[in-house]
């Protein structure tokens, strides 16, 4: 995947792109990288970096070349940034921020305890993990996103079409599964659209 790659001081003015970047050295808010303005800092990074990691390996038999693990690493920390700048956009969230993530993250792992000591537990694990999070919380904008959608109908028939005629076997009929079939052009809509930002996304990056 393409991104125009612009140099970080450029995105964010000298003064401000070296003092971001100094910011916190080693607790891992500072900023690595920039999308649109706003940034990604270590933590982000690293945790993309180790989602990225058995991926770099398998293509790589078995080894991790650094360069690729950052590449790698950084291409998933924008998609996922580029994804909660348009969630912002929307009204979903207000804060792209890090810090607002692990907010987040606490807030729900303390729910979950305090269900937990109140004998009613929560569905699903007692307690979160940063990179499980993190997922949990892609896929939630990505619903919410698609939700938002206005999909006419005839693009919904036109979808279910190639379902069928990539399906092998019996299919259902259009009226059983067009609420399975609304979702699936749905998540196609939302993947083409973040796709597109992506790519026209400016990537600013500090030296590793």
């Amino acid at each position: 995947m393409r991104m125009r790659m612009v140099c970080g001081i450029a995105a964010l003015g000298l003064a401000a792109f070296l003092t971001a970047c100094a910011a916190d050295p080693g607790t891992g808010r500072e900023v690595v990288a920039t999308v649109n303005g706003a940034p990604i800092v270590r933590a982000e990074l690293e945790r993309a970096m180790n989602t990225a990691r058995a991926g770099v390996a398998a293509a790589n038999g078995g080894a991790i070349p650094a360069d690729r693990l950052r590449a790698e690493g950084l291409a998933l920390a924008v998609r996922e940034k580029v994804l909660r700048l348009w969630a912002r956009e929307e009204g979903l969230i207000e804060d792209v921020g890090e810090a607002a993530f692990a907010a987040d993250l606490a807030a729900e792992n303390r729910r979950r305890e305090q269900a937990r000591a109140s004998g009613r537990p929560l569905p699903g694990v007692p307690s979160y993990d940063v990179h499980t999070f993190a997922g949990l919380r892609a896929a939630e904008l990505r619903k919410a996103l698609a939700d938002r959608l206005d999909l006419p109908a005839e693009r919904v028939r036109a979808h279910y079409a190639e379902l069928v005629e990539r399906a092998s076997g019996e299919t259902p009929s259009f009226a059983a599964a067009e609420q399975r079939v609304r979702l699936s052009l749905a998540e196609r809509e939302i993947t083409l659209e973040l796709d597109r930002r992506v790519r026209a996304a400016e990537v600013g990056q500090a030296p590793p």
